[in-house]
């Protein structure tokens, strides 16, 4: 069943900062069931990534539905990804190339639920 929102956390093992936040992220995608989070390692994951270059951690993308609403460095603060989740509803706060970053992301992993948590 497809999700209101779906949320792509892009991190890496190594990165203690991603490391550290994977339990918020958990917690959230626990209490938030109508959001689909999935947490990525950009390593594991490089031939499904293609060219998708990330070069901050984390990196996240939000599509409510289908529609791309959020792609981009952020802090690992999960209060951050709810309220762009909550603020205006016809405003996507990413760049034409970060929305085909985020359908990218969709094609390639909600499919199967490969790395969901």
């Amino acid at each position: 069943m497809a999700k209101e929102w779906t949320v792509f956390v892009l991190c890496a093992e190594w990165c203690g900062v991603c490391r550290a936040f994977q339990p918020a992220c958990q917690s959230f995608v626990q209490a938030n069931p109508e959001v689909g989070l999935y947490w990525i390692d950009i390593e594991d994951e490089a031939d499904r990534l293609g060219s998708l270059e990330v070069e901050t951690f984390p990196t996240i993308a939000i599509a409510r539905g289908a529609d791309p609403v959020f792609f981009g460095p952020m802090k690992p603060d999960m209060r951050q990804i709810e309220s762009l989740m909550n603020a205006r509803q016809d405003k996507a706060w990413c760049s034409e190339e970060g929305g085909q970053w985020v359908r990218a992301l969709m094609e390639a992993f909600t499919r199967s639920d490969d790395g969901k948590c």
